[in-house]
């Protein structure tokens, strides 16, 4: 009858095997004889011999294709392939496990970036969200109320407020607390300033107590070791006082003290500062003031509560101890000696000034 054949030219098989996939350079095609013979490669010089790696990680014979895993030299390789029975060729498509993953990879890297950057952009706009509609408002609230309770009123202001519920609540919670924290504050302040003027103050007479005289005495012992500035103290006691209540009352007496208080302040300088040291026991301290001129002032102290005519028409008179601070002196010592000098005057007849 005849006989009708088709030939192909083996160079054009293995120019169609050789073509390479865009998506993966590395991948090569080759065929095997059922021996692991290589028959075509793309490598000339490897036809003909035996492809043992290959052919050994092969599936049973039995198996017409799949895949398979193979290693050559250094190169782990992933391959397909398809049993030929009719020509007895097993054709072979193999590729680098590296270049399959490294798609994968870049891929699944690419999504996670993406990820993150959506997560990074999402959690920026909550915190965002959250700052300027709950926590801004919470801050400017307690940052409010931290001004109104140190005494600061100012007009509220509702740019940090948000038009939602918070921002109706803590315009709510400032309206509700601003006036009366306001004035419970001032009172406080009023109160704290009543407590730092008792503390510092003689109740009776209103001049300085033996507290607030001391801490002057240090602030000018203080002066003088730094700018070598002189200073004096007065101690001055009223004479036979005991007999003054004894006779006519404490209530005149405490009248005879407020009326020495004035009548001191009337004759001493502002820049000095006169306090009651204790019962009928008075103190001054003169700045800038030598021996001498301390003395000049202390007579004439001595002769203005001599001459001056007191409640009930009581005439009094005063024993000063006057004292010059000395260089290398503490306070107590100071205080030592002023207390002797005005015993001293006492002790010489009283009504006088002992320097």
């Amino acid at each position: 009858m005849g006989v009708l054949a088709i030939d192909a030219s083996m160079d054009t098989v293995v120019q169609a095997l050789s073509d390479r996939d865009d998506a993966y350079p590395t991948a090569y095609n080759y065929v095997l004889d059922n021996q692991g013979i290589v028959l075509i490669h793309n490598d000339p010089t490897l036809v003909g011999t035996f492809h043992e790696n290959a052919f050994q990680s092969l599936p049973p014979a039995e198996i017409s294709g799949g895949n398979f895993n193979y290693r050559a030299s250094d190169t782990h390789s992933i391959a397909h392939f398809s049993r030929l029975d009719d020509l007895g060729w097993i054709v072979i498509t193999g590729v680098p496990r590296a270049d399959i993953l490294r798609p994968i990879m870049v891929t699944i890297l690419s999504s996670l970036g993406i990820i993150i950057a959506a997560s990074l952009i999402a959690t920026w706009l909550v915190s965002f969200l959250l700052s300027r509609n709950i926590i801004n408002p919470l801050i400017h609230l307690q940052k409010r109320v931290q001004e109104i309770a140190h005494g600061r009123k100012a007009p509220m202001s509702s740019e940090f407020l948000p038009n939602n519920e918070i921002g109706t609540i803590a315009e709510a919670i400032e309206n509700l607390t601003e006036d009366a924290l306001f004035q419970k504050n001032i009172e406080l302040q009023t109160k704290n300033s009543l407590l730092d003027s008792l503390s510092k103050t003689d109740q009776l007479t209103g001049i300085a107590n033996r507290r607030m005289t001391q801490q002057v005495i240090e602030q000018e012992i203080d002066r003088f070791n730094r700018y070598k500035k002189p200073f004096c103290l007065f101690l001055f006691d009223i004479d036979h006082f005991k007999a003054v209540n004894d006779n006519h009352g404490h209530e005149v007496g405490d009248q005879v003290l407020m009326g020495l208080v004035g009548l001191v302040q009337s004759v001493i300088r502002r820049t000095e500062t006169f306090g009651r040291w204790g019962g009928e026991e008075f103190i001054l301290v003169c700045p800038e003031t030598s021996l001498p001129t301390a003395q000049t002032i202390a007579e004439k102290i001595c002769t203005a509560v001599r001459e001056y005519e007191f409640a009930q028409g009581l005439r009094i008179t005063l024993s000063i101890g006057v004292s010059e601070f000395q260089s290398g002196a503490a306070l107590q010592e100071i205080l030592v000696e002023v207390d002797r000098k005005m015993y001293l005057a006492k002790q010489k007849g009283r009504d006088r000034v002992e320097a």
